[in-house]
């Protein structure tokens, strides 16, 4: 897909209505202001930090939404069946973290569930653990920042609590669906 010229917000709402498709203009515009936020570390305060969450049925869209907001944020990273060592260059390197399927991941990944609970500040190391060499190694690492993800169904309360929500339906809009096979990050 070609890029194009965005000068206003009327201009990226459209461009991101070309991949994905939200309830209203007014979700499209949190998904920026979230996106924006991404950038702000040193200006806002540590506890100002949120997640951004796409919640939906199958075939809404969720993983489409999670790329382009990963691919806008600050150093926007896509974590999928990661190991401890890699999470830890993410974390530590700032990367906003993009996740599929949260609901299915984080509960097999201790690391991730950690991440994921305590990682909602700015600044926040915690420990990650490893298995090396049928041990367990404790390293600790920056887990905090904003990070964006999508679940069907339920997430806990709290990691519910840390985020901004954006409720998606069933799409079958083809000129969507075709945009989407040309999406590149």
């Amino acid at each position: 897909m070609d890029r194009e010229l965005c000068t206003s917000l009327k201009d990226a709402i459209q461009i991101m209505k070309k991949v994905m498709v939200l309830p209203s203009d007014l979700e499209y515009k949190e998904v920026l202001l979230w996106v924006v936020h991404t950038y702000m570390r040193g200006y806002l305060p540590d506890d100002v930090c949120l997640y951004l969450a796409f919640d939906g049925p199958k075939s809404s869209g969720k993983t489409v939404a999670t790329r382009c907001a990963t691919f806008l944020a600050h150093n926007g990273k896509m974590v999928a069946g990661t190991t401890t060592a890699a999470l830890k260059r993410l974390c530590d390197s700032q990367a906003t973290l993009g996740i599929d399927l949260v609901d299915t991941h984080a509960n097999n990944d201790e690391n991730l569930e950690t991440v994921l609970r305590v990682g909602n500040c700015w600044n926040v190391k915690a420990p990650l653990c490893d298995k090396v060499k049928g041990k367990i190694e404790v390293i600790e690492a920056n887990i905090g920042g904003p990070k964006v993800f999508n679940f069907r169904g339920e997430i806990d309360d709290a990691l519910r609590s840390r985020c901004l929500v954006v409720g998606m339906t069933s799409s079958k809009s083809i000129d969507v669906i075709v945009n989407t096979l040309f999406y590149q990050e």
